[in-house]
């Protein structure tokens, strides 16, 4: 029998084949747990966790101390600049109002911004009365273009709606599954929010257009990114009642949720757009429990460095604390509301939550400057 020498340059590309499988094997394996937020490449970072920074802001209204439903005079809008400027935000959010009568109101919260060099995020809400059977392509299309076209150059950042989970989820529902969502809903809200994207884009091309969801459901976003509804930066809507830390949300399956790391495929900032204890301090009116939530959720979003900005929601509580009616939806203000001599709503105390997002500021910036 003749003996058969093994070629060894053979063997060497042989070696190198299997190693090669191997190295793309690991990459594979990376990048789709990548793609599903199970990990963070350290190559593939979204905008986010690229910023020099978190924008700090508030929400406010033109209309927190209305007399009226549709009551809007200048003074009103002229005590909050105080309070904006001694918290120490960069960022201002409003809901872009829908009064019969409210665009003196919507003018006048951007002026405000401009003239403390600050952004804004207005929310465009559907100016719907009966919301699931007028959404449109065109009625978003033409929303959007008329609010985008009026303040070009003015507002950087447009919302579209809010919480576009809230919207059309089934009851009960996470949203983390397609079918947590009512298809018909779904599908009227997604065209809508269509024509309002590029209405917006044509209105104002230097625009940045916000999506925000809610909770832990995760699949609306998706779903709006598969369809194509164009949005620039993600936010989310996240109270205490939800937990102290969006970047470590334990699941009831015991499995733990990152959420600007799963939404790090896109590629987009995440925002905080809306934070605070669940109800501000109706349920201690103390306002420990609410200034705690908030030096807690800030420091474990600072720690993470992967959230671009950090909103407040909100400056002022309603109306019923200054009549002494206490009630969960109406206490979430950093600040009281009190009634003077003459029966107007005017700006009362200072809560201590108010003071803790003052200092996390001044804090946060000391520290990057």
């Amino acid at each position: 029998m003749i003996a058969i020498k093994a070629d060894p340059l053979h063997t060497i590309y042989m070696i190198k084949k299997i190693f090669l499988f191997i190295i793309l094997c690991f990459i594979f394996t990376g990048a789709l747990l990548a793609y599903r937020g199970v990990i963070t490449l350290p190559w593939v970072k979204n905008d986010a966790q690229k910023s020099s920074g978190i924008i700090w802001g508030v929400y406010t209204s033109a209309y927190a101390f209305k007399k009226g439903p549709e009551t809007f005079t200048q003074p009103l809008l002229d005590m909050q600049e105080k309070y904006i400027k001694d918290l120490g935000v960069s960022l201002l959010r409003a809901n872009y109002e829908t009064y019969p009568d409210s665009q003196e109101a919507n003018d006048a919260v951007v002026n405000l911004a401009q003239k403390n060099k600050l952004e804004l995020l207005l929310v465009l809400e559907p100016p719907l009365p009966d919301l699931m059977t007028q959404l449109t392509y065109q009625v978003g299309y033409d929303w959007g273009k008329k609010v985008a076209t009026r303040y070009k150059g003015r507002v950087g950042y447009y919302q579209l709606t809010n919480e576009v989970s809230g919207v059309v989820i089934k009851p009960s529902h996470p949203g983390t599954k397609d079918n947590d969502y009512d298809e018909a809903k779904y599908q009227k809200l997604k065209t809508y929010l269509q024509g309002l994207s590029t209405g917006i884009h044509d209105g104002d091309k230097n625009a940045k257009r916000v999506i925000t969801a809610n909770w832990i459901s995760t699949a609306i976003i998706d779903r709006m990114y598969k369809d194509k509804v164009a949005f620039d930066i993600i936010g989310w809507n996240w109270f205490s009642d939800m937990g102290d830390d969006p970047t470590h949300k334990v699941l009831d399956d015991g499995s733990v949720l990152d959420l600007p790391t799963y939404f790090a495929k896109y590629k987009k900032p995440f925002w905080i757009t809306e934070a605070n204890e669940s109800h501000g301090d109706f349920d201690d009116p103390t306002g420990k429990k609410q200034a705690e939530y908030f030096n807690t959720l800030s420091a474990n979003i600072i720690k993470s460095g992967k959230v671009d900005a950090f909103i407040a929601f909100k400056l002022f509580d309603s109306h019923s604390e200054a009549q002494g009616k206490r009630t969960p939806d109406t206490s979430w203000g950093l600040v009281g509301q009190k009634v003077d001599a003459k029966r107007n709503y005017i700006p009362g105390s200072i809560k201590p939550a108010y003071s803790a997002y003052q200092e996390i500021i001044k804090n946060y910036v000391q520290a990057k400057s």
